[in-house]
């Protein structure tokens, strides 16, 4: 009598069952599995395997998967690396789809950073949704990367939708795997929820940053007095400033994707890319920093090209930003925020102090006004009052004629 032991897997692993064991002790497989063919689509293979384990029936199903997937297609598809398939997606699709410089730069970071590291020898016939997913739970674990990992998902799949229209894959892998998503940290106190400074706070950060005078130090003071998001204060070029006219423009953003990474990109929106005319306060700051690249600067050296520069003068990298703030902010004794806080600040205290919204949205370089009043605007605990209104008592006089 034969025994049969059934172990099915989820929808596209296949099964496999355990027919007999032989008297050498090895045993007999069958599985099935669906698999996609260039000739008859799709059609189920089957098979057997004689072995030891259910491990090595899986792998031996897989491999039949993967030749019956493969076997029309031509030597060169089937050597063809990820490496090989993002360089030509990128060369003959991607760069004449119609996306944005900035957006092209973005991915080819993203490819370089963390891409090509962990998969770029894989031969693309050998993709998987197995193997995907242990990609995308290799990045959540191994990497603070947050929404990144989900651009990563998006030029992936496109990459291999790319594949498929070329003949390289019968079918995209990527379509049923979902980017896995951290645990988020539970928020237990309102006040968490407050994602800027009091003007009391945010006047104590800026004294601390004035006094500290070093140019991570007054980017900070700077982002506090114009709202301006970290890659537009990072990548401001002297050229850009107009001392004289109090002005600035924003042509081009510093953007990073991960600690060594930066390049120069376009700003997100039309919106970002505008004219800024600058307070008292923040012309204040960027002679400061004008005055200390002239203090620092040797004879044979150029005058920096950015305003806010390493010692060296050389771009600076943002990441260092958040270390001089949290170093101010310990100091001080205030609450740890984030530096795009700044930009938070800067909203919520205009607006309190009588500017429209609308002023407030058009001088951050918002694309409209509902995201400054829903995301940007802030109530703090101390400005919030009880409503209190008066109700009409009834008129009892009408109430008697009616009657």
């Amino acid at each position: 009598m034969t025994k049969t032991e059934s172990g099915r897997r989820g929808n596209g692993e296949g099964s496999i069952s355990a027919v007999r064991t032989l008297s050498n002790g090895d045993t007999v497989y069958r599985f099935s599995i669906w698999a996609n063919s260039l000739t008859e689509g799709r059609k189920r293979v089957k098979g057997t395997h004689i072995g030891r384990s259910i491990q090595e029936a899986k792998k031996a199903m897989w491999e039949k998967k993967n030749e019956e997937e493969t076997k029309h297609q031509s030597p060169a598809a089937q050597n063809f690396t990820v490496t090989n398939l993002l360089t030509e997606w990128m060369e003959k699709d991607r760069k004449n789809s119609g996306a944005s410089p900035r957006t092209l730069q973005i991915q080819k970071d993203l490819i370089r950073l963390h891409v090509q590291p962990r998969m770029g020898r894989w031969l693309v016939t050998a993709l998987t949704a197995g193997r995907l997913d242990d990609f995308h739970r290799e990045l959540l674990n191994e990497t603070e990367l947050g929404r990144s990992r989900f651009q990563i998902h998006v030029v992936l799949n496109q990459m291999l939708g790319y594949a498929v229209k070329r003949g390289y894959l019968n079918v995209n892998p990527l379509l049923s795997v979902k980017v896995p998503r951290r645990q988020e940290k539970r928020k237990e106190e309102v006040s968490s929820l407050i994602k800027a400074w009091t003007p009391s706070e945010a006047g104590q950060l800026e004294r601390a940053a004035l006094a500290d005078g070093n140019t991570l130090s007054l980017s900070i003071a700077f982002g506090l007095r114009t709202g301006m998001r970290r890659g537009e204060i990072f990548g401001l070029k002297w050229s850009q400033v107009n001392l004289d006219e109090g002005s600035l423009r924003i042509k081009e953003v510093l953007s990073t994707h991960g600690k060594l990474s930066r390049s120069m990109t376009e700003p997100k929106n039309a919106p970002s890319r505008r004219k800024i005319m600058l307070g008292q306060s923040a012309l204040k700051i960027l002679r400061l920093v004008q005055e200390r690249q002239r203090l620092g600067q040797k004879a044979d050296q150029p005058i920096p090209e950015f305003v806010f520069t390493t010692r060296s003068g050389e771009m600076q990298h943002p990441n260092n930003a958040y270390r001089a703030l949290h170093r101010l902010l310990d100091a001080e004794q205030l609450p740890r925020l984030p530096f795009h806080s700044l930009r938070h600040t800067f909203v919520s205290i205009a607006a309190h102090q009588g500017w429209s919204i609308k002023q407030v949205s058009v001088y951050i370089g918002h694309a409209n006004t509902l995201v400054t009043q829903t995301t940007y605007l802030h109530l703090w605990p101390e400005d919030q009052e009880a409503i209190e209104f008066d109700l009409a008592e009834p008129d009892n006089k009408s109430l008697e004629e009616e009657e």
